[in-house]
């Protein structure tokens, strides 16, 4: 069921992302050929000025504008041309000269065939040509209208970055919705780790510890925040941890206490600097809802030994296989929580600029991932909670919207591009280039998910 409530969620951006380009293509006076979620055949589709479809394949999707790019798999129409007789010669070595009917005859029926049809095209040529003026500009007027080329730039600059601003105005409502329902994870960048265990392996499952658990002190020292846990833990050099924890009364329930960022980090910062209200600025207007264990709770004590990660390196990785649950952030007000959200959309577009950067220059990797991976990942958040789950989907939806806008050709970027030259030379790049130079394009992004398609799937098995 996760899987497919993941699948519904990608499916549902790429709705989203096409919704874009359609209502600014609508806006703009472009005719809509069709609008499709999903690619291959269709499963369900009505209307007809425009048509509107679900199809077989739910990753990914389409709105066709006329004038813009023929339909996958359509190629332009060329007119026929008649096919030439066979050279006499080869007729008489195919042919026995006591067949019914003489290779000469043949030749001679299929030469007088052929210089009809082409007296008949010229004649059609000349009648074409017998068009007014006034005929030929109406003809052409009606064949432009509505067309993608016939609007000016802004209109068809507004039509390419539609799908892009929409994923990202996407993501830009949902961090603000959940600001205001106090279940964001992160502000600005900043997160913060609860005293509430989220997962538990290795040694500290094996010692009976659970998801849900309320972290309240290690070897009698009461824990002020879980980095205290993970420093006891590095220190421990192997030997037991006395982990006391209070348990509620079912793994789903949670207690938070509400704290003010600011106020916190004036706190924290005071004692080191005269300077703690000016360094504290930024966490003006984010409320902290903290994990914490409720009074009633019972408390349990586990005796955890940690275990070495590297055996045979010098210095020992310790670990008793925690993780933590993320606290809980929201606005101070309705307004405060969209200028979070706002701050929050442009940190990760600064973020994911960067690892671009870094990829380009070399100095970290650019991991890229499949529709298998993203659907794993998804249907993890799904089981994690609803909370988790719309997430992600925000963070993905500005994946795509940054994606779609790197200068590449076949992406939103890539066209983006092909107009800001016509912007600068004051006249259009030839269509006819820019469509291979978009085919190049796809054919490349159709290997590369080829590839990491694959690659995903065996690590998966």
């Amino acid at each position: 069921m996760s899987v497919i409530i993941s699948i519904l969620g990608f499916s549902f951006l790429v709705f989203i992302h096409e919704l874009g380009h359609f209502i600014f293509a609508r806006m703009t006076g472009m005719k809509v050929d069709k609008f499709s979620i999903g690619f291959g055949p269709a499963i369900y589709k009505f209307g007809k000025e425009t048509v509107y479809q679900i199809a077989l394949l739910p990753f990914g999707g389409f709105v066709q504008i006329k004038g813009l790019a023929p339909e996958p798999g359509q190629m332009p129409e060329e007119k026929a041309h008649p096919t030439p007789p066979k050279n006499l010669e080869d007729l008489m070595d195919e042919w026995q000269h006591d067949g019914v009917f003489s290779p000469v005859e043949e030749y001679d029926e299929a030469q007088q065939k052929a210089e009809r049809t082409e007296l008949q095209g010229k004649a059609e040529q000349i009648e074409e040509s017998a068009e007014t003026e006034e005929e030929r500009l109406q003809r052409e007027a009606e064949e432009m209208e509505g067309s993608f080329l016939s609007k000016p730039l802004w209109a068809r600059f507004l039509v390419v970055s539609g799908g892009p601003l929409f994923n990202a105005l996407f993501t830009l409502f949902v961090f603000a919705a959940m600001f205001i329902g106090q279940s964001a994870f992160s502000a600005k960048g900043l997160r913060f780790a609860s005293m509430v265990i989220n997962d538990v392996n290795g040694p500290a499952q094996k010692a009976g510890l659970q998801s849900g658990d309320v972290l309240i002190s290690v070897n009698g020292k009461k824990l002020s925040d879980f980095a205290d846990l993970k420093k006891q833990t590095i220190n421990s050099e192997g030997k037991s941890l006395k982990i006391v924890i209070a348990r509620p009364p079912s793994t789903n329930d949670r207690h938070y206490r509400q704290e003010s960022v600011y106020e916190e980090c004036v706190k924290i910062l005071a004692e080191h600097s005269t300077t703690a209200a000016q360094d504290c600025a930024d966490t003006k207007g984010i409320t902290l809802y903290r994990g914490t264990a409720q009074t009633d709770w019972p408390q349990k004590t586990f005796d955890v030994t940690p275990e070495n990660l590297s055996p045979d390196k010098e210095i020992a990785q310790y670990r008793i296989g925690v993780a933590p649950e993320w606290e809980r952030l929201g606005g101070e007000s309705t307004w405060q929580s969209f200028v979070l959200a706002w701050d929050e959309v442009n940190h990760l577009m600064a973020m994911m600029g960067s690892k671009i950067i870094k990829g380009i220059k070399g100095e970290e990797n650019v991991e890229v991932a499949s529709v298998v991976k993203i659907t794993a990942i998804s249907a993890d958040t799904v089981k994690r909670g609803s909370e988790w789950f719309l997430n992600f989907l925000a963070f993905l939806s500005l994946n795509l919207a940054f994606l779609n806008l790197l200068p590449f050709p076949a992406l939103d970027g890539g066209r983006l591009i092909f107009l800001a030259i016509e912007a600068i030379s004051r006249r259009p790049v030839p269509q006819k280039l820019e469509m291979i130079v978009h085919g190049i394009g796809i054919m490349f992004l159709l290997i590369l998910t080829l590839w990491v398609t694959t690659k995903d799937i065996l690590s998966l098995l």
